[in-house]
């Protein structure tokens, strides 16, 4: 305490009535006070620690819960699954339409239907629709590129032996 402090303190006992204790105000304060600070002694009591379930005992993100109550009332730990990203195409790197985000292990065959797990088209399920019509695209202009050489190829044919004769 700063000597300033100190002295005003001293000045407060010093203008204080008779009916004021030198031990902080009246009784019926000190009385509140008491019944305020077992009331929150009651209320740490009542509040319930919760424990995990299993052994697994760090708070990791594989061991994320969330807080629950029970129809007895009693708070539980219930334990969150991680969130799923979803498949995605390894090309473009979007995330593919019309397949459910699960984690790896819930497409499995027993887990998930067929036609859940993949989409109606060529690569469906592994690459987005973009993807696969760019691969369509470029498989049909390598194609035609193939035809334009072979044309000119015979044409050339055609012209060396035109020339000859």
């Amino acid at each position: 305490m700063f000597k300033s402090q100190r002295s005003r303190s001293c000045e407060h006992f010093e203008k204080a009535d008779s009916s004021w204790s030198i031990w902080g105000g009246d009784l019926g304060a000190r009385y509140t006070n008491s019944r305020r600070r077992r009331r929150e002694v009651e209320l740490r009591k009542m509040v319930q620690r919760l424990t995990y379930r299993k052994r697994h005992s760090y708070a990791t993100k594989s061991n994320q819960t969330r807080v629950v109550k029970t129809p007895g009332g009693r708070l539980v730990y219930q334990y969150t699954k991680k969130r799923a990203s979803g498949p995605k195409c390894p090309i473009t790197g979007k995330k593919i339409i019309g397949i459910p985000h699960l984690r790896p292990a819930e497409y499995k065959r027993s887990r998930l239907a067929r036609n859940r797990r993949t989409v109606h088209r060529a690569y469906g399920g592994v690459l987005s629709g973009g993807a696969v019509r760019e691969r369509i695209i470029r498989a049909f202009l390598v194609e035609e590129q193939k035809i334009v050489k072979k044309v000119l190829k015979i044409q050339k044919a055609k012209e060396k032996q035109s020339a000859k004769s």
